[in-house]
């Protein structure tokens, strides 16, 4: 698992970079069954764990979203600007962010479910 991963120490602290999504899943793997032993034996949980695991996921989610070699753009929006949130989809329809919720549910508008986030598809929105 060592490969995708990098430790630095930046003013004594250590910072840990990981640039591959398989690697960063393992490892969110093994801290939910680590934090899951723990529970089962009797001890407390590691109160940090449940936040790490979710987050690792997400990030490991989104990377799929993201080509692996990203190509240059020439104009037009930009990836984070072409995918928003519920609420500022709603915000521009006029409705209500549970509205749109229900649309991205039912595949009546362009939409990616991140976790337990949607990402609604600006461009599908204003077309």
């Amino acid at each position: 698992m060592t490969d995708g991963i990098s430790i630095t120490w930046i003013a004594g602290h250590p910072e840990l970079t990981i640039s591959d999504p398989t690697a960063l899943r393992e490892l969110a793997d093994l801290v939910h069954q680590a934090n899951s032993i723990r529970v089962y034996k009797g001890n407390p949980p590691v109160l940090s764990a449940p936040g790490f695991v979710a987050t690792a996921r997400k990030v490991v989610a989104l990377s799929s979203l993201v080509p692996s070699a990203q190509p240059e753009i020439a104009a037009g929006p930009s990836s984070t600007e072409r995918w928003i949130s519920t609420q500022e989809a709603a915000e521009l329809l006029g409705v209500t962010d549970r509205a749109i919720t229900k649309q991205a549910r039912g595949s009546k508008i362009h939409a990616r479910k991140i976790g337990r986030q949607w990402l609604i598809d600006k461009e599908g929105l204003i077309a």
